[in-house]
């Protein structure tokens, strides 16, 4: 009996053997497995911690190559902007310097010389005295064309005779309507000062014509004659408020304006009559030309009534009004 218990027992361990082989050699699959598994977990970290340690030193390069790039453009600004308050400061040393320059005697001389031009081109010359003659006239325009006077203003029946005389060859300017005649007697004057060459014609408007009140005979007329003297010749219409009263000066003045004239001339222009200048000014700046026929002394004068709205200025006594300007 015990005999075949042994012999159970050994075949039992004979037979359990491989089986715990197997069983052995499974545990060290698993547990090489496990280590493996470990292992590459492991590997596996510290290539993550490496890799995130090469991030953050890129990072930190970055960080560093911007901070590096903000302090060189710093560094540039604060220079550009030294430069620049050098610049300004040299500029404004050169502005000071140039604002501390005096004029030298040549350009007091240069400015003077174009201070006079400017005046004299805005005087004309009225030589329309019927007591002057042909020979005085000449000997008026030689004298006075060396001051480069704007025009030079004569009766249509002197103009001829003149222009013989002259070697220079002066703008010219008629002056019709002095005294009474009649519409076609003006016309004809017209036609012949145009003929005769002159560049300006200065038509006096009648006065019994302006105390009729006939506004479209007047406008009519001053219409027919504008077209008589031409396109290339200024027509001025001349009104004197020294023989008008205030009713018949705008009467006249919208007759006029109606024609649209290259200018409108106020003649015998004094301080007592100034209100009719105010009232042209407001008619006329920016449309028509305005110049007053007065007896000026100075250039304060000239540049009081100019800020006023005057752009010429007709004067008997232009050789004398220009020796007193320059002597100022």
């Amino acid at each position: 009996m015990n005999e075949n218990s042994n012999v159970f027992t050994n075949e039992d361990n004979v037979n359990n053997q491989p089986q715990v082989q197997a069983d052995n050699e499974f545990s060290k699959e698993t547990e090489y497995q496990e280590f493996s598994q470990a292992l590459a977990d492991i590997n596996a970290e510290l290539l993550a911690e490496e890799s995130d340690d090469k991030q953050l030193s890129n990072q930190d390069n970055l960080i560093n190559c911007e901070e590096q790039t903000e302090n060189m453009k710093n560094q540039e600004e604060e220079k550009s902007d030294k430069d620049d308050c050098s610049k300004a400061g040299d500029k404004s040393s050169s502005d000071d310097a140039q604002d501390t320059h005096e004029p030298t005697e040549e350009e007091k001389k240069q400015y003077k010389a174009y201070r006079l031009q400017k005046i004299f081109s805005k005087i004309n010359y009225d030589l329309s005295s019927p007591s002057l003659k042909a020979s005085e006239i000449k000997e008026k325009i030689n004298a006075g064309f060396a001051h480069g006077f704007n025009c030079y203003m004569l009766l249509t029946s002197k103009i001829k005779a003149v222009k013989k005389q002259l070697k220079i060859k002066p703008n010219l300017g008629a002056v019709i309507g002095v005294g009474e005649s009649t519409y076609l007697a003006r016309k004809c004057e017209v036609r012949q000062a145009k003929w005769a060459g002159v560049k300006e014609i200065e038509y006096i408007v009648p006065v019994s014509v302006v105390k009729e009140g006939k506004k479209r005979a007047l406008i009519k007329e001053l219409t027919g004659l504008k077209k008589t003297s031409g396109s290339k010749v200024k027509f001025k219409i001349a009104l004197d408020p020294s023989v008008l009263n205030a009713t018949e000066f705008t009467f006249a003045l919208n007759c006029a304006i109606a024609v649209k004239p290259s200018g409108i001339v106020i003649k015998n222009f004094n301080s007592e009559n100034s209100k009719r200048l105010l009232e042209v000014a407001k008619n006329c700046i920016g449309k028509y030309e305005i110049e007053v026929s007065s007896q000026l002394k100075s250039s304060s004068e000239i540049n009081s009534l100019t800020e006023v709205g005057v752009d010429y200025f007709s004067v008997e006594n232009a050789l004398e009004l220009a020796g007193a300007i320059k002597q100022e």
